[in-house]
C-alpha cells in the first residue's frame, strides 16, 4: 500500500475516531490519551482506540501544509496499533512517544533520524532499528516483545531504559544492541528473558546500571567487546559479577576474555582494585585450558608434526603444573602476596628437620678444613658432636652458632643470607633425620627459589602498575 502523503490522501480513508483525536492533538502538540491511557487487552481493537499505521506514519513525518503536527511530535497513550509502522530512512518531526500502547506489527526504524523514541508499558511485535539516530532517550520500561528488539548499529544520545522489560522472543536475538553507542547509559533493571538471546557484542555505553537477575543464563547473553565508562546502581563485588562475566563470555562455545578485561578495568578505575584483581585471576585461571589446546598439533603425516605433537603431549602435564603453580603461589600476578604463608609453611618445614637432625647429632660444621682439625675428630665419637664441639669454652665455640630457625630461612630463601648453610650441613652418616634432611633441603631450596622468584616477579608488577 502506497504511504499518505497528502491531506487529500489522509482525507480519502474513513478515519476511526481515534485517529482523528490525534491528528488534533498532533496539531495542537499536545498528548492524546486514549481509553484511559492504559494497555488495550488483547482483541479486536476498538475504535476508540484504533490507529492504522499508515496514518500514524503520516504524522509522525510531520503532516503536510495542510495539517502540520506541531514540533512536539507524535504523543499518543493506550493507543492499539494495527499494520506495519513503517519508518525506514526518514527524519521524523519532533518525538515518538507511544506509551501503553498495543501493536500489531513491527515498527521498522532502519537508519531513522528522532529525536525520543518514547514505547514504555507497550506490548510489541519486535523493533527493527538497525543504525538508528535518536538524539534523546529510548524507553523500553515495561515492555513486552514477541519479537526481536534490533538495535543494531544505533546511535542513542541518551539511555536507552530497558527496565521491567519482558522478552519473550522464540527464536534468535531477544534484543539486538551489537555495536550500539548508548551515551546516556544502559540501564537494564528487573528484565526478565523468559526466550531469546541478548547480543550486546562491541556495544559502548557511558554507564551501565544493571542487576543480577535481569541476565539470563550462560550460552545466551554475548558481551564480547562491550566497553563502559562507570557501573552505577549495579553490584560492584567479584562474587556478583563472576557470575555474570560467566553468563556472557561463552558464546557458541568459545571463551572470550574480553568482558573480564573491561570489568576490572572500569572496577580498578572505581578504586575497587581488589574486585578487579579476583576478576583478571578468574580471566586467566579460564583462559589456561583453550591456551595449552592451541599449542596441541594434529599429525598431518610429516615426521615433523607428528614430532612436535608428541612432544606437546610428552610436555602437556608440566605445563598443566607451572599454570598450576604460578596461580597457587601468585594468582597469576595478581594476588602477589599469596607467596608469603606458602613461604613461611616451607620455612616450618625446614625448621622441624632441622632442629631434629641437630638434636640427634647430624649436623657437622660445613668445611673441610675444620673436619680435618684435632679439636673436631676428638668428638667424633660422641652423640652429638657438633653441639658438643661448638660448646662455650670448647674448639668451635667461635664457629657461627647454630640456630634452626635461621637454618630455615637460609635454605628457603636463596636472596637472605644469615650464613646458617655455609656454616652447618646435615650429615648421612649419623641417623635417620640426618640422612632425610640432607635430600629434603635441596627440595626445599629448589621451592624456595620458584615461591621467591614468582613473588618477587608478581609483587614487582604490582608496584610497577600501582
Amino acid at each position: 500500500m502506497a504511504h499518505i502523503r497528502t491531506w487529500e490522501e489522509l482525507q480519502a480513508r474513513e478515519l476511526t475516531p481515534a485517529e482523528e483525536q490525534l491528528i488534533e492533538a498532533c496539531k495542537k502538540g499536545e498528548p492524546c490519551v486514549l481509553g484511559g491511557g492504559e494497555l488495550q487487552p488483547e482483541g479486536t481493537p476498538d475504535p476508540s482506540r484504533h490507529i492504522r499505521a499508515d496514518v500514524l506514519r503520516y504524522l509522525i513525518l510531520g503532516g503536510c501544509d495542510d495539517c502540520i503536527v506541531d514540533d512536539i511530535g507524535v504523543w499518543v497513550i493506550g493507543a492499539h496499533v494495527t499494520g506495519t509502522l513503517d519508518l525506514d530512512f526518514i527524519t521524523t518531526r519532533g518525538a515518538i512517544r507511544m506509551p501503553n500502547s498495543r501493536f500489531e506489527g513491527r515498527i521498522c526504524c532502519e537508519q531513522t533520524k528522532c529525536r525520543q523514541l518514547d514505547l514504555n508499558g507497550s506490548d510489541l511485535q519486535g523493533l527493527r532499528d538497525q543504525a538508528v539516530k535518536v538524539t534523546g532517550t529510548v524507553f523500553l520500561r515495561n515492555i513486552t516483545t514477541q519479537a526481536t528488539i534490533d538495535l543494531n548499529s544505533a546511535t542513542i544520545g541518551g539511555q536507552l531504559s530497558c527496565e521491567k522489560a519482558v522478552f519473550e522472543v522464540e527464536d534468535g536475538d531477544a534484543l539486538n544492541a551489537q555495536g550500539a553507542k548508548i551515551n546516556g547509559g544502559l540501564f537494564w533493571r528487573g528484565v526478565t528473558v523468559t526466550k531469546g538471546t541478548l547480543n550486546f557484542a562491541n556495544a559502548h555505553t557511558s554507564v551501565l546500571c544493571d542487576d543480577e537477575s535481569s541476565w539470563p543464563s550462560g550460552g545466551y547473553v554475548d558481551l564480547s567487546g562491550m566497553t563502559y565508562d562507570t557501573v552505577i546502581g549495579g553490584p560492584l563485588d567479584a562474587k556478583t559479577r563472576l557470575v555474570w562475566l560467566d553468563k556472557g563470555s561463552n558464546w557458541g562455545g568459545k571463551f572470550t576474555p574480553q568482558p573480564y578485561t573491561q570489568l576490572a578495568k572500569v572496577l580498578r578505575e572505581m578504586g575497587h582494585d581488589s574486585d578487579a584483581r579476583s576478576i583478571l585471576l578468574q580471566r586467566d585461571l579460564l583462559l589456561g585450558p583453550p591456551n595449552r589446546a592451541r599449542l596441541k598439533m594434529i599429525p598431518d603425516g610429516t615426521w615433523k608434526v607428528a614430532f612436535l605433537s608428541l612432544w606437546f603431549d610428552i610436555t602437556h602435564p608440566l605445563r598443566v603444573i607451572v599454570d598450576y603453580m604460578f596461580r597457587l603461589i601468585a594468582g597469576y600476578g595478581h594476588r602477589p602476596f599469596r607467596s608469603i604463608p606458602i613461604l613461611l609453611a616451607l620455612i616450618f618445614v625446614t625448621i622441624i628437620p632441622a632442629h631434629m637432625a641437630w638434636d640427634e647429632g647430624s649436623f657437622a660444621p660445613n668445611s673441610a678444613i675444620i673436619k680435618e682439625s684435632e679439636g673436631w675428630k676428638e668428638h667424633q665419637l660422641e652423640s652429638n658432636p657438633a653441639k658438643i664441639w661448638s660448646d662455650k669454652g670448647a674448639a668451635g665455640n667461635d664457629w657461627e652458632t647454630f640456630n634452626r630457625y635461621a637454618y630455615g630461612l637460609d635454605v628457603v630463601i636463596p636472596i637472605i643470607n644469615f650464613g646458617q648453610t655455609e656454616a652447618w650441613a646435615p650429615s648421612t652418616n649419623r641417623g635417620w633425620w640426618g640422612k632425610q634432611f640432607y635430600w629434603m633441603r635441596w627440595v626445599l631450596g629448589a621451592l624456595g627459589w620458584i615461591v621467591t622468584a614468582l613473588g618477587a616477579a608478581a609483587i614487582t608488577g604490582v608496584i610497577r602498575r600501582n
